[in-house]
């Protein structure tokens, strides 16, 4: 039973109190008890590990009083508002070899550990789970980490002041990025090894060491809407065959490198209706047998180098932008066999 007046806890999170509850307003020489009394003190601020092929899996979350919901599109589990520091190891949210819905939502997590996929919340063989409205900032390694997953979605959260990248992807595809603030990392977002299909949609990413990197073979993603702004190197960078990427209608001001570039042998990539300003040195470079790109429509204006350079690249096309008092040429090629237009 639930009593409004127990003073006990619920240590394990399973909504029974530990301690024995004493009903005082039955007489008697012997008082009744209440040896399971129902109580729900909220997160014990543990660390949540969850693997869905082991016995910490979702049907023994669901018996924590953190966990609703029953894994279904239309009644996803659910865990929220759970407030978790890593004391600078390991995780603080680990789920794992899950393809059920579920959806974290206004979590903070920090202080996780160090390593390359250790992340205040890390993704591993996921699909379906959503991240919504959380906080994972001020972590020793990465804010939130997503590998080997698909069909996810990072949604409305920060993830600032992490020592390495605001949010990590590897060998993920089919997910969404969409209005995260991503500030004051070693890198914003970064999407490294076979990223296909990610969408990266209306973050604000500055502050960081690159703004937004997709970092080999990474194909048919969208950068759109986002404001990236003031990172010590590339605003955006695609890189290392990434091929067949869309990069639009974005805000990309004041990088201390170029503010968008494009590199080794990525290829047919579309750059349009970008708004280029005030970057410290190119405003949009090709190069590194980078082909068939095609760059148009962008306001590339008042930046430091020239407004566009093409390098050792052929076959990139530009037509319809607009070039406005670039310290530099307007546009600059050089190195190349031909084929620009």
């Amino acid at each position: 039973n639930y009593w409004s007046d127990y003073n006990g806890t619920d240590i394990d999170d399973n909504g029974i109190g530990e301690s024995i509850y004493t009903i005082n307003n039955i007489s008697g020489p012997a008082k009744a008890q209440d040896h399971f009394p129902i109580w729900d003190d909220g997160h014990n601020g543990s660390k949540i590990i969850i693997d869905n092929s082991a016995s910490n899996n979702w049907a023994w979350a669901k018996t924590r009083t953190w966990c609703s919901g029953s894994g279904t599109f239309h009644d996803p589990y659910v865990i929220k508002d759970c407030t978790i520091d890593g004391n600078n190891s390991g995780n603080c949210i680990f789920i794992k070899n899950s393809d059920v819905f579920f959806r974290l939502e206004n979590c903070r997590v920090y202080n996780s550990g160090i390593g390359n996929y250790i992340a205040g919340i890390t993704f591993e063989y996921v699909s379906k789970g959503t991240i919504n409205n959380c906080n994972s900032s001020n972590n020793n390694a990465n804010g939130i980490v997503l590998w080997y997953s698909q069909n996810c979605s990072i949604t409305n959260s920060i993830t600032d002041f992490n020592f390495n990248k605001g949010i990590r992807l590897y060998y993920t595809d089919y997910t969404s990025i969409i209005d995260n603030n991503c500030s004051d990392n070693f890198d914003g977002i970064y999407l490294g090894s076979m990223c296909n299909y990610v969408n990266i949609t209306g973050n604000i990413v500055t502050n960081n060491r690159a703004g937004i990197d997709l970092d080999s073979w990474c194909d048919y993603c969208d950068i759109s809407n986002n404001i990236v702004y003031n990172n010590s190197q590339d605003g955006i960078i695609l890189r290392g065959v990434s091929n067949n990427n869309t990069i639009s209608e974005n805000d990309v001001n004041d990088n201390l490198s170029s503010g968008i570039m494009i590199q080794n042998d990525s290829n047919n990539n579309t750059i349009s209706n970008n708004n280029v300003l005030d970057n410290y040195w190119y405003g949009i470079r090709v190069y590194g047998q980078s082909r068939d790109n095609m760059i148009k429509n962008n306001n590339i204006s008042y930046n430091i180098g020239d407004g566009i350079g093409i390098e050792e690249s052929n076959y990139n096309y530009m037509k319809k932008n607009l070039l406005f008092n670039n310290t530099g040429h307007g546009i600059n090629i050089f190195s190349n066999l031909g084929g620009e237009g």
